[in-house]
């Protein structure tokens, strides 16, 4: 399920940086919610092809193609101001194209962490299918990333798909 703008307006900072493009709803609301500055990374390159036609004639969005496992890292390396995440990329079936594993939630994770910047917002949606044979890592091990990156990260939970199914890592 995508994020809504109204979620995303109470995490908004300077840029949104989103994994798992799919059909270019979170880059729908974050747009709403009023990012200037937008990035999504897409590993299929039909859905990539699609969202960039999409959004071509909007200055602040920007689709790239490619494994957010490998990409992530020199991509917001670039960035100087916090971000909010969105982490979703995952295999899902269907149109959806799936990378070395089901989930790339570690490693994304581990890129951020080499921001220079410790106190950006972090959300991971699909909180139901982490420990499953969908999304590899249990949410313990997402936890653990997470408070590797800032010590200080509060954890909270959003509704989602389903009650409480976005995890929240935030400095308050």
């Amino acid at each position: 399920m995508p994020c809504s703008p109204t979620m995303l307006r109470r995490y908004l900072n300077p840029s949104f940086v989103e994994t798992g493009t799919y059909l270019g709803e979170g880059v729908e609301a974050a747009l709403a919610a009023g990012f200037g500055n937008i990035l999504s990374i897409e590993l299929s390159e039909s859905l990539f092809a699609d969202a960039k036609r999409k959004f071509v004639g909007d200055k602040r969005v920007n689709v790239i193609q490619g494994d957010s496992s490998t990409i992530l890292e020199p991509l917001i390396s670039t960035i100087t101001t916090t971000i909010t995440f969105w982490l979703d990329a995952h295999y899902s079936f269907g149109i959806t194209v799936k990378g070395n594993k089901m989930s790339p939630l570690v490693e994304e994770l581990r890129a951020i962490s080499s921001h220079p910047i410790k106190d950006h917002i972090i959300l991971v949606d699909d909180r139901r299918f982490l420990g499953t044979e969908f999304m590899e890592p249990t949410e313990d091990e997402i936890i653990r990333e997470i408070m590797a990156i800032n010590p200080s990260y509060l954890i909270s939970y959003e509704d989602g798909a389903i009650e409480q199914d976005i995890i929240v890592a935030r400095v308050v």
